[in-house]
């Protein structure tokens, strides 16, 4: 079990990664900085990114995962239910 939770994170980490690169390179290519903010997309999606950033930043920090308080666990368990908003905009482009 703890095998598959170490391979889960670091999953998760690289999809978060990438994720941000291509929010990153959105904001590059946007004419406007307030166009790009307005988009209710674009903030859907950092909303969605934001849980696996502050939980890259959190496991960093602390060193592993299982050092982690239970307050901040659970901090970062109700950011990732952040993410569900970003599921219709997947299915919809699906």
């Amino acid at each position: 079990m703890r095998n598959a939770r170490v391979q889960f994170f670091w999953l998760e980490a690289v999809v978060t990664v990438l994720f941000s690169l291509e929010l990153g390179l959105r904001y590059c290519a946007c004419t406007s900085t307030a166009a790009f903010l307005t988009n209710g997309f674009n903030t859907v999606d950092f909303l969605a990114i934001l849980p696996g950033v502050v939980q890259l930043w959190m496991v960093s920090s602390f060193g592993s995962d299982v050092s982690m308080d239970k307050h901040a666990k659970d901090t970062v368990m109700s950011l990732r239910m952040v993410r569900l908003m970003w599921l219709p905009r997947v299915l919809r482009l699906g």
